[in-house]
């Protein structure tokens, strides 16, 4: 018997994904989703249009594939579950990894 997912899981799940969903999603849709390097060394990167896209279906998916793996589709069986739940992760690594790779993508 699986254990349900505690509330608080769900609400951490949530903003450790929802914060930057929006960010991706408001970046790309004004043009310029901005991704900083990291502590000012350079190497910051500005993404738009379909490398910015790519970025916010990759956040959206490994959100997704977490949701089910939180539980988001206990009417599957629990091996079409992991399976799904895998399948979508995978796509949304590959999103992500294609996203330095299309057209858009900027050195600032």
């Amino acid at each position: 018997m699986e254990k349900s997912t505690s509330r608080f899981d769900w609400i951490v799940v949530n903003l450790i994904f929802g914060v930057p969903f929006v960010y991706c999603l408001v970046g790309a849709a004004s043009g310029h989703l901005f991704l900083p390097h990291g502590r000012g060394r350079g190497g910051d990167v500005v993404l738009s249009g379909p490398a910015a896209w790519s970025m916010v279906a990759g956040v959206t998916l490994l959100w997704i594939g977490l949701s089910v793996r939180l539980g988001l589709l206990r009417l599957l069986p629990d091996s079409a579950r992991k399976i799904v739940e895998m399948i979508i992760l995978f796509a949304g690594v590959a999103l992500l990894f294609a996203s330095s790779k299309l057209p858009g993508v900027v050195a600032a």
